[in-house]
């Protein structure tokens, strides 16, 4: 096998990783997005179940 061939199969060996690399890291960072879109959501109704307790003990106490 000539050297010239083996270098373009390197290259092509190469430009294959590199294209695999790229889209776990956009998958990774899709990932990324949803599991924080899903983690504030998660935050944000919790606070709110936790202000509505609170407001009905301070009902419950006042009665």
């Amino acid at each position: 096998m000539s050297l010239k061939r083996l270098l373009q199969q390197r290259d092509q060996t190469i430009l294959e990783k590199d294209k695999k690399l790229t889209e776990l890291k956009a998958d990774f960072q899709y990932q990324e997005s949803n599991l924080r879109t899903k983690m504030n959501s998660m935050e944000k109704a919790h606070k709110e179940t936790v202000e509505q307790l609170q407001v009905n003990i301070i009902i419950y106490v006042n009665c």
